[in-house]
């Protein structure tokens, strides 16, 4: 029998607080809840992500993202580069061990 082991699946949530199209996206109200808290609730519903992981910029309007975060024990982040998307990918790869990183 060939027993492949188990990869671990993080979904990042790509988030910044000072987009120049519509600034505080993140937090804007979707019946009562904040949009990236739908997301991050709908993400979680899936039986194939292990860790969901917020991934913003060091940018101090980004730290009320991180904040959010450490107010619940299943949601990740990372804070990197405001202008390196990728970057902050990799950085949530690493940081959480991660086999596959869906964005």
């Amino acid at each position: 029998m060939n027993i492949k082991p188990k990869k671990k699946v993080i979904a990042c949530v790509v988030a910044r607080m000072n987009s120049t199209r519509l600034p505080r996206k993140s937090l804007l109200d979707v019946e009562g809840k904040s949009l990236i808290m739908r997301i991050i609730e709908r993400l979680n519903e899936s039986k194939t992500i292990d860790q969901v992981v917020i991934c913003t910029s060091n940018h101090p309007d980004d730290i009320v993202l991180i904040d959010l975060a450490k107010k619940y024990d299943n949601i990740g982040f990372i804070a990197g580069s405001e202008q390196d998307v990728l970057s902050r990918l990799i950085d949530a790869a690493e940081k959480y061990d991660a086999d596959i990183v869906l964005r």
